[in-house]
């Protein structure tokens, strides 16, 4: 008897809690900032600092005092004399010429750059655009002239205004984005904790002219999750020489889970009963993708094994709504939160109960569209046969039709996740 989708999910939650357990703290791998990207953060990072370090030009101009401004006019222009160029650290360090006679000086400074925080006479406080001022020169001496008041601090970024030390910069368990590589460089974070990559193997069960859409979709789909994914060949041969094949892959521990495709075979069942292996099921309440298998051998061997459907799209579906959740339990990935929309059928769509029996899960693709007040709704694919391809690939969404539905499209509010990279392949 087929168990219900919400049932093996729990099982394949569950198995993977218990495989996380005996990781022993060997799940978290420290990997440079620049490698961190698309990986998942294995603890809480905070900066150790408060940014920027120092007050700091935001654009290409002249560091200035903005009270010498004050009066500034077309007609009465306040000149200052530039009396050297920051660009960088160092050259602060090295010092700087301080002002002379009655003109006030400034400084000529990059985006980016240290403000100085004083001269003899002025103290500069803002910084000008260097298109907004008018340059000339007297007896050698580089001087710029400014036409209208110029506000204290402005084009200046000052020091702690943006990240606190102690702000929490990366949650853990949260996919690590550009994003958040740009906030840990800021702080000066060079090493990121992540949870280690998942290794995946995957076998075909038949010749790869039949299994290659399949296959080759796994790989792909696995390794947009981050996995590494190592494909082993065709899995054939006699029950004694599955045994030995399914036995070595999951007994070196090498991989966190081996999948199948191609069909769920006789001799593939046979051969997990000889080793013991505890099948938690292969018969769910879900279309498509029924026929799945999820197996688990004893103790060491403790990667599981999963058969997944002959039909590409049965596959895809088992990959997203069975093995996305196994792979975020285990990596310590945030769950994946859908969109709970309304559905409208084409013309040519039957009652939801034909396509869509009631009893069962019902995984369709679609796409997530606006009605003409703005609000969403998903229309489903006119054709979802689990062997037709192309449907598929031109789908933005995968559907999540719920068992118990009451079989009208009209009343029916289903589940959308949003084809994104990494989580609804």
């Amino acid at each position: 008897m087929a168990i219900r989708y919400s049932e093996a999910l729990g099982i394949i939650k569950s198995v993977a809690e218990d495989k996380l357990g005996q990781e022993d703290g060997r799940d978290v791998d420290v990997v440079p900032l620049e490698d961190a990207v698309g990986r998942t953060a294995g603890e809480d990072h905070v900066s150790p600092v408060a940014t920027p370090l120092f007050d700091a030009s935001t654009v290409d101009g002249y560091a200035i005092s903005s009270a010498a401004t004050a009066n500034a006019t077309k007609k009465r222009p306040v000149t200052f004399i530039v009396r050297g160029a920051i660009t960088t650290e160092e050259e602060l360090r090295n010092g700087m010429p301080s002002s002379g006679g009655g003109i006030p000086s400034c400084f000529e400074i990059k985006t980016g750059a240290r403000f100085p925080t004083t001269t003899t006479i002025h103290s500069l406080d803002a910084c000008v655009r260097a298109e907004d001022v008018v340059t000339t020169a007297f007896g050698g001496q580089k001087m710029i002239t400014v036409v209208e008041p110029i506000p204290k601090n402005a084009n200046k970024r000052s020091a702690g205004s943006d990240i606190q030390n102690g702000e929490r910069l990366l949650e853990k368990g949260e996919k690590i984005q550009a994003r958040h590589i740009m906030a840990l460089a800021s702080a000066g974070i060079t090493g990121v904790a992540v949870r280690r990559a998942l290794r995946i193997a995957i076998w075909s069960n038949t010749d790869l002219q039949i299994t290659g859409a399949s296959v080759y979709f796994l790989i792909a789909a696995f390794r947009e999750l981050g996995a590494y994914v190592d494909f082993k060949g065709v899995l054939e041969g006699s029950t004694d020489t599955l045994s030995k094949t399914v036995l070595q892959q999951n007994g070196n521990a090498a991989y966190d889970a081996v999948i199948t495709t191609g069909g769920v075979s006789m001799d593939l069942k046979l051969a997990l009963k000889t080793l013991n292996a505890r099948i938690r099921f292969d018969d769910v309440a879900i279309e498509p993708g029924r026929s799945v298998l999820f197996a688990t051998l004893p103790t060491p061997y403790i990667s599981p094994l999963v058969a997944l459907p002959g039909s590409p799209v049965a596959t895809a579906a088992c990959f997203r709504f069975l093995l996305v959740p196994f792979a975020m339990q285990l990596s310590g990935d945030r769950q994946s939160v859908p969109k709970i929309l309304k559905m409208q059928a084409k013309h040519d769509c039957r009652n939801l109960s034909v396509s869509c029996p009631p009893h069962s899960d019902c995984f369709k693709h679609g796409w997530i569209q606006r009605n003409n007040r703005g609000e969403e709704y998903v229309q489903l694919g006119s054709d979802q046969k689990p062997a037709k391809v192309s449907h598929f690939a031109a789908s933005d969404c995968w559907v999540h039709v719920p068992r118990g539905h009451t079989g009208s499209y009209k009343d029916t509010l289903v589940y959308c996740y949003p084809h994104t990279s990494g989580s609804s392949m």
